[in-house]
This record gives structure tokens, sequence and C-alpha cells, in this order.
């Protein structure tokens, strides 16, 4: 996948600077490029792991807001309106603050549960572990007491006979 997705983003810088001049364009590609990832990443049997399919789609969100911002901020270039297009570029940069704090908090969140998950496969183990071992006791304590009425079985026996008959332990 990661091969791919440098291809894909080597083709996007190719496209944007084929469409220098039409910044509309360029936005609007982009978009619809950021779109297609997210469709792309949606099957369950892209990623092997749900936290990579929610940081691929969070972060195209973000880029599809910051585009769309973008486009905002140039249609609004000629107007004279200079404290909406401050408003709207610091806009911009909480936006990919937003998607760094995002990945950020999905990677963090994917290693407690992973580590949670180690926890409690180990404890199923140990678990299973006691109870095999709780088993193998078992069965020694009946092959001793097996072995414990033999022994009496055969000074049963021995009465019965009338020969004396002596066990060595």
């Amino acid at each position: 996948m990661t091969i791919w997705a440098l291809f894909v983003n080597f083709i996007i810088i190719l496209v944007l600077e084929l469409l220098r001049k039409w910044v509309i364009v360029q936005l609007s590609v982009l978009i619809v490029l950021n779109v297609i990832t997210i469709l792309i990443t949606v099957p369950k049997k892209v990623f092997k792991t749900a936290a990579n399919r929610i940081t691929v789609i969070g972060t195209e969100l973000g880029f599809i807001i910051i585009n769309v911002l973008f486009l905002v901020m140039y249609s609004l270039e000629n107007s004279g309106s200079y404290q909406v297009r401050l408003g709207l570029s610091w806009s911009t940069v909480g936006a990919n603050v937003a998607i760094i704090l995002f990945q950020i908090v999905i990677k963090i969140v994917e290693f407690h549960r992973l580590r949670k998950e180690k926890k409690r496969e180990e404890r199923k183990q140990k678990q299973g572990s006691l109870k095999r071992t709780n088993d193998d006791s078992q069965i020694q304590l009946q092959k001793y007491n097996n072995f414990g009425t033999f022994k009496v079985d055969v000074e049963k026996k021995s009465s019965k006979i009338g020969k004396p008959f002596r066990l060595l332990n």
C-alpha cells in the first residue's frame, strides 16, 4: 500500500504542476482524488487494522476541508476582505494541526488497545496453564488413590488366604 500511496502522490504532483494556472481545477482535482482515496480505503480487506483505515479516512477528510478552505480563499482573493482571508488561512493551519493531532491520538489509542489485548491473552494463557496444572495434579492424585486401593486389596487378599503378607514401601 505504501508504494501505491507514493505513486498516487507523484501523479497528484504531476497533475497539479500541469494545472498550475487553473487553481480551481487544481483544488477540484485534489478533492476528487481525496474522495477516491477514501472510497478505496473503505473495504475492510485494504488495511489489516481498523486504526489504519480510520487514520487514512480522517486524514483525507482533513485534506478535503483544507481544499475547500483554499477554494473559498481563492474566490475572496480580489474582494478586498483581508480579515476574512486571514481567518481562513488560520483555519487552514488549524485543520493541518488537527490532522496531525488526529493521527497521534489514533496511534495512542491503538497502542493501548494492543497492550490491553496482549495482557488479556497472557491472562488467558496463564489460566489455561493453571487449569492444565490442576488437571495434571488431579490425575496424579487419582493414580495415588488407585495405588492405595491396590495396596488395601492386596492386604485383604493376604489376610483371607491366611498367609502373612508384608508390603514394602
